[in-house]
């Protein structure tokens, strides 16, 4: 009975020697979208319409704190150890509010919750089906966009399918640099579009 003993105890100590035991550091990184800072106050004279902001939408996948990366045209990967440190339906509405916002095409930008009082002349509706990093090193965004008038009538459409090259693959930062660019130019399609409109 003691050499059992003594047989299993030499085992456990064999295998707990295999086992690295120690705590492991979390190379957990998190990102958020940049912020555009505007030195320009806007001309109220050149832009008095007023745009309230429906809620961002965006494909299943993308709702997640994980950053997606693209395989091919039917798999995604998601990173490990990359996260958005913010809900990115809010992140894109607010990048997309600033930038409208600091255009000069308009006089103000709501997001929801809208503030009391507010009366938008145009709305604005928002749907992502695409934000992430390819294989083929590019940063993509697709979206589909709407603008209304105050009765609910479209009197817009849209839709972008943006991608900046030379992203250096698995490297997020640089990936969420060149995400806020494709923002850029989804704004810069719906501030021509509202401009048309006004």
């Amino acid at each position: 009975m003691q050499s059992a003993w003594v047989f299993y105890a030499a085992i456990i100590f064999a295998i707990s020697g295999c086992i690295d035991l120690k705590p492991k550091p979390d190379r957990t990184r998190f990102f958020v979208l940049d912020s555009i800072v505007s030195t320009t106050a806007p001309d109220a004279a050149s832009g008095a319409v007023r745009v309230g902001m429906l809620r961002v939408t965006v494909a299943g996948y993308l709702d997640t704190p994980r950053i997606a990366k693209r395989i091919s045209d039917v798999e995604i990967t998601y990173s490990p150890t990359n996260r958005w440190g913010e809900d990115l339906r809010i992140a894109i509405q607010d990048r997309i509010a600033e930038r409208i916002m600091a255009s000069g095409a308009v006089r103000e930008v709501y997001t929801l919750p809208w503030r009391g009082g507010a009366d938008p002349s145009l709305r604005l509706a928002i749907h992502i089906d695409r934000f992430e990093g390819t294989m083929s090193s590019e940063a993509a965004l697709r979206a589909s966009w709407s603008l209304r008038d105050a009765t609910g009538s479209v009197v817009q459409r849209g839709q972008t399918d943006q991608r900046i090259p030379n992203w250096i693959i698995d490297d997020y930062s640089d990936l969420v640099m060149k995400l806020n660019l494709t923002l850029d130019a989804l704004a810069e399609e719906i501030v021509a579009a509202i401009r048309a409109n006004s």
